[in-house]
């Protein structure tokens, strides 16, 4: 089997804060209906779902049912990643990030391979890094490389 990604589903407690929250910072729902959003990402889709949706696609609750007490009183522990392109552009995201409605949960600070990261929540509390990697380099579909793609071009 080839490795590969193709949906982060994730459940969020306010779908319509966070599709407000992802559009405010330059981003377009891909789709949207049902309890869900899709993102379309650089070859990857991010899948929001609300709690009640979350809970009918694990089989927690019938369709149309609320999610069962408790779920979704902790964001998933999942850390999910941006790459920026250099540090200004980091130091952008950063403030934008902000001002869109998210947390910063730890500062913009240099790291031990010589780029620098934050740690952001969006409002749902979904984790975030927002980070560059001066040894990392994008294809031409935008995806991310820390050595190089495999032999024949873009992955």
């Amino acid at each position: 089997m080839q490795p590969t990604l193709s949906f982060i589903t994730l459940p969020t407690p306010d779908l319509e804060g966070a599709v407000g929250f992802y559009t405010a910072l330059g981003w377009t729902p891909a789709r949207r209906g049902g309890g869900y959003a899709f993102f379309q990402l650089n070859g990857l889709l991010l899948a929001l779902l609300s709690e009640d949706r979350w809970a009918v696609e694990l089989g927690e609750a019938g369709e149309g049912a609320a999610a069962p007490t408790g779920a979704g009183a902790r964001p998933p522990r999942v850390l999910l990643s941006h790459n920026a392109d250099n540090y200004d552009q980091l130091t952008h995201l950063v403030e934008r990030w902000a001002a869109a409605g998210g947390a910063v949960l730890r500062p913009l600070q240099p790291t031990p391979w010589g780029g620098a990261r934050a740690l952001v929540a969006d409002p749902g509390g979904l984790s975030w890094e927002l980070v560059w990697n001066p040894v990392a380099h994008r294809d031409a579909h935008g995806g991310l490389w820390l050595s190089g793609p495999p032999s024949g071009g873009a992955a």
